[in-house]
């Protein structure tokens, strides 16, 4: 599953940060308490197994894993990277 098919009712995807070898970050928000938060989750690698709902998931349900504010400093700087790799 494609981390930007994982839309579970308790978190918003603005924006997939980081999508690679399986593994996603994603920034969005918590809906529990409307807080803007970074989430990440393992995803099926290649889409061949359309059953793979990936991890972390609830009942088949595929969800995102809220991530602690203090880690929060150093992905913004990562996603600030990334973007300006984009760009160039």
């Amino acid at each position: 599953m494609q981390p930007e098919n994982v839309n579970p009712g308790n978190f918003t995807v603005e924006r997939i940060i980081f999508n690679q070898g399986g593994f996603s970050i994603a920034i969005g928000i918590w809906n529990e308490d409307d807080t803007r938060r970074f989430a990440m989750r393992w995803n099926e690698r290649d889409g061949s197994n359309p059953d793979d709902k990936g991890y972390p998931s609830v009942f088949q349900h595929p969800m995102w894993f809220q991530l602690p504010d203090d880690i929060a400093p150093v992905l913004i700087v990562l996603s600030n990277e990334a973007q300006l790799q984009t760009q160039v």
